[in-house]
């Protein structure tokens, strides 16, 4: 950390909290800079992901030598070969080889056993036959496997924003609601409490709307309140 840069950017700030100081112009003199030293960090983080280091370890299924390599979750282990040989596994900080550990659990659609893993959002069951088989199975905090997810009930409504798309009912941490099913290209939420409103609009030829400003309309959205030193 430069601490002398940031000494001088909090100056500035104060600066124009007091309204001393044009805020783009400081944002302007800062970005420069800062857009040369990101796009050279991602340049070199890009360099430094390809680069691949020999380790101790032999591949357990062709027999080769496994190399570090870096991916979204850090470093791991991989077979040399890749990709004609697609073996992986984790390894801790001194980068010594994690075994996996097989749980009681077979995979749903292969039979194969379910071993624990570790991701972005905490521990999990993946298929033992990873990458051919890429099942897996969310944890809770106890380390119980969770039910799958329902999948979503079609309703019939029509999504008001890209007309392509039908609304389904989807479960979410807060119970159930509404979403396009061309989700995620369509983000389209609606409350479940307006599905009985929905099919009735729908059946009166009122639904789908053209513009979102009348599906806000019928839906009884009110618009947000600009406050007032916005206006100004």
């Amino acid at each position: 950390m430069d601490i002398a840069f940031t000494r001088y950017m909090e100056e500035q700030l104060d600066k124009i909290e007091e309204q001393h100081l044009d805020w783009i112009g400081v944002l302007k003199d800062f970005y420069g800079p800062f857009k040369v030293s990101l796009e050279t960090a991602q340049a070199e983080m890009k360099h430094a992901k390809a680069e691949t280091t020999p380790s101790e370890y032999e591949c357990p299924k062709c027999g080769k030598q496994l190399v570090y390599r870096f991916g979204k979750n850090g470093k791991f282990l991989s077979c040399s070969t890749y990709p004609d040989c697609t073996f992986a596994c984790p390894c801790d900080k001194e980068g010594k080889m994690v075994e996996e550990k097989l749980s009681e659990h077979e995979c749903p659609k292969c039979g194969k056993p379910m071993v624990h893993k570790n991701g972005r959002f905490g521990p999990f069951l993946g298929c033992s036959d990873y990458p051919e088989c890429k099942t897996t199975l969310k944890l809770d905090k106890e380390g119980n496997v969770l039910p799958p997810k329902p999948p979503a009930e079609p309703t019939g409504v029509k999504c008001y924003k890209c007309k392509e798309g039908e609304l389904v009912i989807r479960q979410g941490k807060k119970g159930p609601f509404m979403g396009c099913n061309r989700f995620p290209k369509c983000r389209t939420i609606i409350s479940i409490k307006q599905l009985d409103h929905l099919k009735q609009l729908q059946s009166a030829g009122q639904w789908p709307p053209e513009t979102i400003e009348q599906a806000d309309e019928l839906l009884g959205r009110k618009k947000a309140k600009v406050p007032v030193k916005a206006r100004k």
